[in-house]
């Protein structure tokens, strides 16, 4: 699923890019994508909800929705079955793919101090 989202987050700036090549080589697409008229932004299931900012995701999705209006190249619509594409967007967490990688591999006992990960430190008492 996350390699689904990168795919569908790398697509917008090569949309950008073929709005602004003009005369020069266009990267190459699928039909469909190039064909499309038609898109439904959605938050991404996976994605969870965050404590200080619980309407960040949803506010992602407007976003997103108001710059693909702005643009103009697609018809945002609300239902699946008339979208010819579909982005799938959640709110940054600023991580790196590098931190996402060492939070995966950390142990249950592991915890952050000085808001770093110190996999050698483990919890003790309360």
């Amino acid at each position: 699923m996350l390699r689904r989202m990168h795919v569908l987050f790398l697509l917008l700036p090569v949309f950008a890019s073929l709005a602004i090549a003009g005369g020069k080589k266009k990267a190459l697409l699928s039909p469909a994508v190039l064909h499309a008229r038609t898109v439904l932004v959605l938050i991404d299931p996976d994605a969870g909800v965050s404590v200080e900012a619980p309407q960040a995701n949803k506010t992602a999705q407007e976003d997103v929705e108001k710059a693909l209006t702005k643009w103009g190249r697609f018809e945002v619509v609300m239902d699946t079955q008339t979208a010819d594409l579909i982005i799938i967007v959640r709110k940054g967490s600023g991580r790196t793919a590098h931190d996402w990688r060492r939070a995966a591999k950390r142990s249950p006992g592991d915890r952050p101090v000085d808001g770093r990960h110190h996999p050698h430190r483990r919890a003790t008492g309360p």
